[in-house]
């Protein structure tokens, strides 16, 4: 699948999406799993340490998108 996606004649990229991600419930999955009695208390330490995180870089700091490509250019 992989060399499918990525051939070197390509005038352009070529999107590829696996056999296993089409089709699926993600949302109803991830309600489930959120909704279950091991994932509630998961999901509140997540709200309360995490996402405060993603929200102060988001808005205080107004990085909302890189302008760069690639982790290594980012993290320079």
């Amino acid at each position: 699948m992989h060399s499918q996606c990525l051939q070197s004649k390509a005038r352009r990229r070529q999107q590829c999406t696996a056999d296993w991600i089409v089709g699926r419930d993600w949302l109803g999955q991830m309600r489930r799993k959120i909704d279950s009695a091991r994932g509630r208390p998961q999901y509140s330490w997540r709200m309360a340490i995490v996402e405060p995180v993603f929200a102060n870089i988001t808005t205080v700091k107004r990085l909302d998108r890189f302008t760069l490509r690639g982790r290594a250019k980012v993290r320079a």
